[in-house]
């Protein structure tokens, strides 16, 4: 019987980003170990190029955000938001796995030819106030003089702002607007969220980030360039997270 390393929490346990973090986290974990890697159904089916086999049988599960190097017949289980469970990926590989679907992108039209998409987290952060900061848009203006950012070529992406778009809204993929207006940016000035990491790693886009640390709701911060800061204080949201460096 061939190894096996499971991921049942997929698709259950986290949202969107978090999705893509558990999958790729998983992938990586079978393919260095030699093993199959079967998954629950999940939306990454639907977006992308992916057909893994479903589970087959249930498990011992590894311990929460635990990446037990060595074993397989394994079920993992966590968000996998820390430099050990991302540092053996490329950004080449996780832009090949998760190319989505061309009925998709098709779906997209840029607001502009050129322009700098600034993504707002809120939703469930204002109820989370003493998890997540929240970045003002101050935050996002100052980075533009900062960096030397044109103003005029800023959109604001935030959930609560996004017109119905029947093309995304009729599927149940509305996040998809959102998630395709920070890809295709030629500018990121992004939030400290997963959804707003995931759209900015496979983007071709320059990046800014938002230095967040341990700071809990409404904040003015600091950016920098790149994609590495953390999205909230491991002490604050009670799992492991830390700044992420992936390489090409």
């Amino acid at each position: 019987m061939s190894a096996i390393v499971s991921i049942s929490c997929l698709g259950s346990y986290g949202r969107f980003g978090n999705q893509l973090f558990q999958y790729a986290v998983a992938r990586k974990y079978a393919e260095l170990h030699g093993a199959r890697l079967e998954t629950p159904a999940w939306i990454g089916q639907r977006l992308f190029g992916i057909d893994d086999p479903p589970l087959s049988r249930t498990l011992p599960r590894a311990a929460f955000d635990e990446l037990p190097w060595g074993r397989v017949d394994v079920d993992l289980f966590g968000f996998f938001q820390y430099q050990d469970a991302v540092g053996r990926l490329s950004t080449a590989e996780l832009r090949r796995w998760y190319a989505f679907r061309p009925e998709w992108t098709s779906l997209f039209e840029p607001p502009r030819p050129y322009y700098i998409a600034a993504n707002l987290r809120r939703g469930d952060y204002l109820d989370l106030q003493e998890v997540f900061a929240i970045v003002t848009k101050p935050s996002y203006l100052d980075a533009c003089r900062r960096f030397g950012l044109d103003v005029d070529a800023l959109i604001w992406v935030c959930e609560e702002l996004r017109p119905p778009m029947p093309a995304f809204d009729g599927p149940g993929l509305g996040f998809l607007a959102d998630f395709f207006a920070v890809m295709n940016a030629d500018v990121v000035l992004r939030a400290n969220s997963t959804f707003s990491w995931w759209a900015a790693l496979l983007g071709e886009g320059r990046v800014f980030s938002p230095v967040v640390e341990d700071r809990t709701g409404y904040q003015t911060v600091e950016f920098v360039e790149g994609n590495w800061p953390r999205i909230c204080d491991p002490r604050n949201c009670r799992t492991l997270v830390t700044d992420l460096h992936v390489a090409d």
